[in-house]
């Protein structure tokens, strides 16, 4: 049985091993994300989706994995007890559910109650003296766990 540490740590280290960040691989890759999670975490892992079992209040074609009662995914490592709660399924849901006009970032903004945290962005930008950007990677805390 892994705690929800453990699972957190587990999934962030999955992101890094994937090479995109959260938002890259829940917009096209989760299914492949939550099949490589559950194997890590082993039988009591349960790989679900919203279009099957978790359709009320979830947006479409997500994928996620269900683990001793709590949803987890790229986005959501601590996990959750209500998949509505995800931060994919709130985003999702707060730019399909915006007035038309409303600028799709205050949006989720305004849903979650802070910009969206998305593991494995870049941590920085670095410009160059040529003009370029090198970004540098780096783990990205959820906002509650920074003191």
């Amino acid at each position: 049985m892994h705690t929800q540490k453990e699972i957190g740590d587990i999934i962030r280290h999955e992101i890094e091993r994937f090479g995109e960040d959260a938002w890259f691989i829940n917009n096209g890759w989760c299914h492949g994300f939550a099949v490589s999670l559950a194997r890590r975490l082993g039988p009591d892992a349960h790989i679900v989706d919203s279009l099957t079992r978790y359709r009320n209040g979830t947006f479409p074609g997500h994928w996620w994995v269900e683990y001793c009662g709590l949803h987890f995914d790229a986005e959501t490592p601590e996990g959750v007890s209500d998949p509505r709660q995800m931060q994919y399924h709130r985003r999702m849901r707060a730019i399909a559910d915006s007035p038309e006009g409303q600028d799709e970032d205050d949006a989720v903004r305004e849903a979650l109650g802070h910009d969206p945290v998305f593991y494995g962005r870049p941590a920085k930008v670095q410009r160059r003296s040529n003009g370029g950007a090198t970004a540098e990677y780096g783990p990205v805390t959820h906002p509650s766990a920074r003191g």
